[in-house]
């Protein structure tokens, strides 16, 4: 059997399996599971040593993305520039009766296309300019670095904070790639979102509530295209904000997706060729558990 799972600590939300399984089963893989494994930062280097030749890969959720890095090999441009990796490529050596994991970064690219899906099917063209990112944690840097492909040179990013930290680094990436950056409270990015052409939200379930409620309340009609990373409750404040726009609304899902299946690709070797065969299995098992 070839086994993957995904570790974290929370992990028992997590819709991995459900992906991944489903992928596993379309592209006739009947000798692979994927599980979820409950692994804490001070737990994650006796898991790793415990790695058996049947392993094959591993997706890491919080609090191990950057945990993992002094594991393994970063392999792709994201995971190299953000230094946070979220899958490993298990390769193992039965000379020296050991593991070796290849880490890669596939969060950026599932933001990026769930924005290309989203738009193909609304039939909209992207000549974005003005972006919004809610949040400054960890999950600010895929989605700026996501920006970098989805806005126009010298474009402009607004990041919605209450806390400083991070910011500079930040700052520091988004000039690296030709973006301007700026730093604005939650307050102020009321009055910002129509103009606005792009907004992803980072933060966690219901931290964007007030903030989406108050556009509500003022009647903040957007044209930006949204992705809220959270998934669950799909219907989020921040949603409903979007209901009337007629522009796109996605939920966390859209990400999810797209980069399980590179992981998928990634794991299995099972090549390109393959994604539609995949997505489309993933689409089909989530549907049926959201």
């Amino acid at each position: 059997m070839n086994r993957c799972a995904v570790l974290g600590k929370p992990i028992a939300h997590s819709l991995s399996p459900v992906l991944h399984n489903a992928a596993y089963q379309a592209l006739g893989l009947q000798d692979w599971c994927y599980d979820k494994v409950e692994v804490g930062e001070d737990d994650l280097e006796n898991f790793l040593n415990q790695i058996t030749p049947c392993w094959r890969g591993l997706s890491l959720t919080m609090p191990l993305k950057k945990t993992i890095l002094p594991f393994g090999t970063l392999q792709n441009i994201w995971a190299q520039e953000l230094q946070v990796a979220n899958t490993a490529k298990i390769r193992w050596d039965n000379s020296e009766r050991t593991s070796y994991f290849d880490l890669y970064n596939t969060d950026v690219d599932g933001i990026i296309h769930a924005f290309e899906h989203a738009w193909s099917t609304k039939g909209f063209t992207s000549n974005a300019s003005h972006a919004m990112i809610l949040g400054n944690g960890n999950t600010a840097f895929s989605a700026l670095a996501a920006l970098t492909k989805l806005v126009v040179k010298d474009g402009l990013v607004t990041i919605v904070s209450r806390h400083s930290h991070n910011n500079q680094q930040l700052q520091s990436f988004a000039t690296a790639h030709d973006l301007r950056c700026e730093f604005v409270d939650y307050e102020s990015a009321v009055s910002l979102v129509q103009h606005m052409d792009i907004v992803i939200s980072t933060v966690p379930a219901h931290a964007a509530d007030n903030f989406a409620q108050e556009l509500i309340n003022q009647h903040v009609q957007p044209h930006a295209s949204l992705l809220d990373v959270v998934y669950s409750p799909r219907e989020t404040v921040l949603k409903q904000a979007w209901e009337n726009s007629g522009t796109v609304s996605m939920s966390g899902e859209e990400m999810l997706i797209y980069q399980a299946i590179e992981q998928v690709i990634i794991m299995t070797e099972c090549g390109v060729e393959h994604k539609e065969i995949i997505e489309q299995a993933m689409r089909k098992a989530l549907k049926e558990v959201l």
